[in-house]
């Protein structure tokens, strides 16, 4: 399956990628979900750019 994989942090035509990954299976007590769709938001997005300000508030 095709998946877009992120390592490290950084700008996201950068550290962005899809990659090809095996179709994970689930284990006992486990089920695997098929994902349509998503969306991100800002949040998500300056967490790939690792924002300061959102690094920060999550801890508080």
């Amino acid at each position: 399956m095709k998946a877009i994989v992120l390592e490290k942090y950084g700008l996201p035509e950068e550290v962005l990628r899809i990659q090809e990954i095996d179709l994970p299976q689930p284990k006992e007590k486990e089920v695997l979900v098929k994902i349509i769709t998503t969306s991100i938001n800002d949040y998500d997005w300056s967490m790939v750019k690792e924002s300061p300000f959102y690094s920060v508030s999550c801890m508080v």
